[in-house]
């Protein structure tokens, strides 16, 4: 069964643990390097509406950065980089 986020915005969710990614340069936020690249260590999971029982996967990831720091951003400021 499809999550609340993949019903809605199914062209969102291509991202995955493991990618390889840039924040999108129109993304400012302190802690990111300047290359803006990282990878994707988990995908965050929340109540999205207050009828959900239980945490849901959504469209927000934690990013490890080039400068060893954790973000977090929306899939929609991400990137995938291709090898």
């Amino acid at each position: 069964m499809p999550t609340i986020y993949e019903h809605f915005h199914p062209e969102t969710m291509t991202l995955k643990i493991g990618d390889f990614v840039k924040v999108g340069s129109g993304t400012n936020q302190d802690g990111i390097p300047p290359s803006r690249m990282g990878h994707i260590v988990e995908q965050v999971h929340a109540l999205p509406h207050y009828t959900n029982k239980e945490p849901v996967a959504c469209d927000i990831w934690r990013v490890y950065l080039t400068n060893g720091k954790i973000l977090q951003f929306h899939g929609m400021f991400l990137e995938r980089v291709e090898e």
